[in-house]
């Protein structure tokens, strides 16, 4: 996929918004089979010549071409949604190549539903992670936001995601006051995790070791109950906090749990201010 930037992001908004007129053709062979269907009555017709055969012939010919245009269009629209939904799932399994092979056919025609245009534009945003254009990312989730494209759980996953990119992008104070806005917020507990562990990336870059470890049990909790194998980038960061207040024990223990879930590789892909610990501790010896 070509570099992504705040045009390309700009590009695939326009793209995908629904086609006001994408009825119009429906509404323009509906006006002429009623038109069809009121010349009989209109003018005088032999119904036994040949414009009357025609009269009686071309609302249902209409009919027919109405049909086949709402069946094109159904199909269209229902192969676009499967196709967002198993973009959607590679993204979960983190399996960009294949994201990145269907997005672009995704971007560049109008999609009706919006929530899955809201998912499809959100890929797009992950995506833009992945490759480190984290402006444009952050782009794409403001105005996701701005717009209120998605349903409620993707606007507030959007939320979190935009934290993330602006803390990323080194955008510190907006970071932080996005942070402390969320944190007031009720979410459900699996996005709560999310929440924590991109607070304590905060921590960590801006140097709050003490308060990255503050609550780690209830932390650590929530990491292993909602986040599953993921939770093993969470670990890496605690690892990170420990090893820079001189604790190496916890670090050590903590590396190791990460490395059992992830591979250092991955770490160091999402989180390079890990790269330290991964240098002084070693990896797991039997990942998962």
């Amino acid at each position: 996929m070509e570099r992504i930037d705040i045009d390309l992001a700009d590009r695939a908004f326009a793209a995908t918004r629904r086609n006001p007129r994408e009825n119009h053709p429906s509404f323009f062979i509906m006006g002429l089979m009623l038109a069809m269907v009121l010349v009989p009555f209109v003018f005088r017709i032999n119904m036994e010549s040949v414009e009357g055969r025609l009269v009686i012939v071309a609302p249902w010919a209409l009919l027919f071409v109405l049909l086949v245009l709402s069946w094109r269009r159904a199909r269209r629209h229902r192969l676009a949604g499967a196709a967002i939904a198993a973009a959607w799932d590679h993204a979960q399994l983190e399996n960009w190549s294949a994201v990145e092979a269907i997005l672009p056919h995704l971007i560049t025609r109008p999609i009706r539903s919006d929530s899955d245009r809201g998912r499809a534009l959100v890929l797009l945003a992950s995506v833009a992670e992945r490759k480190r254009a984290y402006d444009a990312a952050a782009h794409i989730y403001e105005r996701l936001l701005r717009e209120r494209i998605g349903d409620a759980s993707l606007l507030q996953q959007s939320q979190l995601a935009l934290a993330s990119a602006k803390l990323r992008n080194e955008e510190l104070t907006d970071a932080v006051q996005l942070l402390d806005r969320l944190q007031q917020i009720q979410m459900p507990a699996s996005l709560r995790a999310v929440y924590e562990v991109i607070r304590l990336h905060q921590q960590l870059f801006m140097g709050h070791y003490t308060d990255a470890i503050a609550n780690i049990d209830e932390r650590i909790a929530l990491f292993r109950r909602h986040l599953s194998t993921r939770a093993g980038f969470a670990y890496a960061l605690v690892a990170a906090a420990f090893h820079r207040l001189n604790q190496p024990e916890a670090a050590r223990r903590y590396w190791n749990d990460a490395t059992l879930l992830v591979s250092p590789k991955r770490i160091l892909e999402r989180f390079e201010i890990a790269r330290d610990v991964s240098q002084a501790y070693p990896a797991a010896e039997h990942p998962l």
